[in-house]
């Protein structure tokens, strides 16, 4: 085998390593949105994936090919929205976006909940318990935004990210 072909094969081996690595934490990402619809006992039509990277547009339905993204800290960014409203087809409604991180670390998958945040979740491997702490933690996290709106607003601070009725929580 020649240098040039020893080359090639290099090539070929590392985007078949590195799809195959795409394709694992896609479909763990995949069944991470599954069941965070189940945690939080929600219509799966409530959950929607976004592009994490840019504006969606408004008329198409991304799956999660479409949301996902390469970060450069070695994490695949999933963009999600979960949709909240006072009564079902009434206004107003708002769509709560972030980013989901995952990056498989030996047998196990760590997990973040925003783009911004520092809180890793192991999960897979040893650590059985992992999803349903992170799914609590999410359902905190975005609890926590509406419960403490007026007290934000009053202390002079912004309501996460503002933008028609879209909140993100970086």
């Amino acid at each position: 085998m020649t240098r040039f072909e020893k080359l090639c094969q290099s090539f070929a081996t590392a985007r078949k390593r590195y799809f195959n690595y795409e394709t694992e934490c896609i479909e763990f990402g995949e069944k991470m949105v599954a069941g965070l619809v189940n945690y939080l006992e929600c219509p799966p039509e409530q959950v929607n994936y976004y592009p994490p990277d840019k504006e969606s547009d408004p008329n198409v339905r991304y799956n999660i090919y479409g949301a996902s993204k390469l970060g450069e800290d070695g994490f695949w960014q999933i963009g999600i929205g979960i949709g909240l409203y006072e009564s079902p087809n009434v206004r107003p409604q708002e769509n709560v976006r972030s980013t989901l991180l995952i990056k498989k670390v030996d047998s196990h998958f760590v997990v973040k909940y925003g783009k911004e945040a520092s809180e890793e979740f192991r999960v897979g491997g040893e650590c059985e318990d992992g999803l349903r702490e992170f799914y609590h933690h999410i359902y905190k996290e975005i609890k926590e935004l509406y419960d403490m709106e007026l007290e934000t607003i009053k202390g002079g601070g912004e309501f996460a990210h503002d933008h028609d009725d879209l909140r993100y929580i970086q």
